[in-house]
């Protein structure tokens, strides 16, 4: 009984300090963002996730490692000092600043939602030369608007409606994604990428013009 009673104590103080380190951890980095707007369930979770996972609320900070994760139906937009501002609909997940070469990268959810999460940024006038990420590829900004939808199973895409992206596609090689234009980034092995002129749905065209209204 003694040692159940023993077992109790430490894990109450392990837990206990594991929340204090991680809260530490937070107070130690210097928020890099915040959010904007959320409609919908979004959940926001920094450090040690999912454990401290919560709902995203209007004002909430984002720091250097911060997990945004949208449920079905939700929209999160929030800004960083990478980008302007960000709309994130819903079925995403994404993570901010998770190494010092990456400003965002867009992460798998399993099991893959339907439909696919798509998410829509303007790069922050200015702002240091940053990475982002998606389906084991980066890509630089230049001026851009740019949109990435993922799904984990089928293909990701990184979309540009102003400005443009370089894209890093492995072994030296790059491909430059013009103003107006598209690159599908294949879930099947062995396929190509395959650049092609941009399509944008109605909720795309809603989204980006949001952004720009919020980014005046």
């Amino acid at each position: 009984m003694k040692a159940q009673l023993l077992g109790v104590v430490v894990l109450a103080v392990v837990t206990a300090y594991s929340a204090e380190a991680a809260s530490q951890l937070l107070n130690t980095s210097d928020p890099v963002g915040q959010v904007q707007d959320v409609e919908g369930l979004a959940h926001l979770c920094h450090d040690i996730c999912p454990d401290n996972k919560q709902l995203a609320s209007i004002n909430d900070e984002l720091y250097p490692g911060s997990l945004i994760e949208t449920s079905h139906e939700a929209v999160i937009q929030f800004y960083t000092h990478d980008v302007a501002s960000c709309e994130t609909g819903e079925n995403s997940k994404l993570q901010i600043r998770p190494n010092a070469e990456l400003a965002i990268v867009w992460l798998d959810i399993e099991p893959p939602p339907f439909p696919e999460g798509v998410s829509w940024c303007i790069k922050r006038e200015g702002a240091k030369q940053q990475a982002y990420g998606v389906r084991g590829v980066k890509f630089l900004a230049a001026g851009t608007t740019f949109g990435v939808v993922h799904d984990p199973v089928t293909r990701s895409v990184i979309k540009v409606a102003e400005g443009s992206a370089t894209v890093a596609v492995g072994s030296g090689r790059q491909i430059k994604v013009e103003a107006n234009e598209e690159l599908v980034i294949p879930g099947v092995r062995g396929e190509g990428v395959k650049k092609r002129p941009l399509e944008l749905s109605d909720e795309d065209k809603a989204s980006i013009a949001r952004l720009k209204q919020g980014t005046q």
